[in-house]
């Protein structure tokens, strides 16, 4: 004879009611699970940057029940992965991307499109060795570093470097100018002191 066990979760509540204990038990039985499930509403968005992080904004899952039972959820489904992927290529554009959508055990796919990784921010790591000048020095950028923050990555980038410049950084008068360093459409700033 085979053994088996059986483990049942309850939840049981006592109440003092009149002087007597009363008890009531409660059998906390899993969630059904669906015979199949299938995406009744994708996402809103569809469209990524390689290593972005996939949303399900208004996404709706449709599952069906062994008892006919038909019901949709907004929530309660994990996805096989969190993070858009262009494949092998990260220059790839427009490359598919399966999702799977597990709920309760049973999947389900949609697809995304993912293009090249997009470079979103720069921060300063450190500002150009001089930032004190007197009026009429030239401008020295030497020492100057960024970390480039792309959408799967971060690298460093330090002067000189091919596309990366510099705005704002006149020495013919005195006072405290904010220099703007430019690389692609991002930018970082750091100060500088024009003194006579």
């Amino acid at each position: 004879m085979r053994k088996v066990d059986i483990i049942v979760i309850a939840t049981i509540m006592i109440a003092l009611v009149g002087g007597a204990v009363t008890a009531l038990i409660v059998i906390n039985q899993p969630p059904p699970r669906p015979e199949s499930i299938l995406i009744s509403s994708p996402p809103s968005r569809t469209t990524y940057a390689r290593g972005e992080t996939i949303v399900t904004t208004n996404m709706v899952i449709t599952a069906v029940f062994k008892n006919g039972n038909i019901e949709t959820f907004t929530r309660g489904f994990t996805l096989n992965t969190t993070t858009a992927s262009n494949g092998s290529d990260p220059n790839a554009t427009d490359q598919p991307q399966d999702i799977i959508v597990t709920f309760r055990k049973a999947t389900a796919t949609f697809q995304i499109i993912v293009g090249p990784a997009e470079l979103r921010e720069m921060q300063l790591s450190s500002p150009p060795n001089k930032i004190n000048y007197r009026v009429g020095e030239p401008f020295v950028a030497t020492g100057f570093k960024a970390t480039l923050v792309w959408t799967d990555r971060r690298d460093t980038i330090e002067y000189p470097h091919t596309g990366l410049t510099f705005s704002n950084h006149s020495t013919s008068t005195p006072g405290v100018r904010t220099v703007t360093a430019t690389y692609r459409d991002v930018t970082t700033t750091f100060t500088i002191v024009v003194t006579t």
